[in-house]
């Protein structure tokens, strides 16, 4: 994985696989799907909600299944998600699940 800094935003995105992430936290979930050999999407689609627009990390299309990544919950943003998981196959996955995952990769 390679960081990029991003001087007019002030944040670090994250090369992995070729493919720029928002953060290390999508990236080290992508290395994770590619070790668990998913086939996965980064942000293939975006959704218009009534809770406003929302954009899932990754699709797994073996699985018909939207997963998003996040490190926190922010307070207000539960609502989206609650709103897209009634009509999509959907999975939140925590940094704390990351790293479960991939202390598995390491044992494996």
């Amino acid at each position: 994985m390679i960081e990029i800094i991003c001087e007019n935003c002030g944040t670090t995105k994250v090369e992995y696989n070729g493919i720029i992430f928002r953060s290390k936290f999508e990236a080290r979930s992508a290395k994770w799907m590619d070790w668990a050999r998913f086939t996965w999407q980064y942000e293939p689609e975006k959704f218009i909600l009534n809770s406003g627009g929302y954009t899932p990390d990754f699709y797994l299309e073996e699985l018909d299944l939207w997963v998003d990544t996040k490190g926190w919950l922010k307070k207000g943003v539960c609502e989206k998600y609650q709103e897209f998981a009634l009509e999509h196959p959907f999975l939140m996955l925590f940094d704390k699940d990351v790293k479960l995952l991939e202390k598995e990769m390491k044992e494996w």
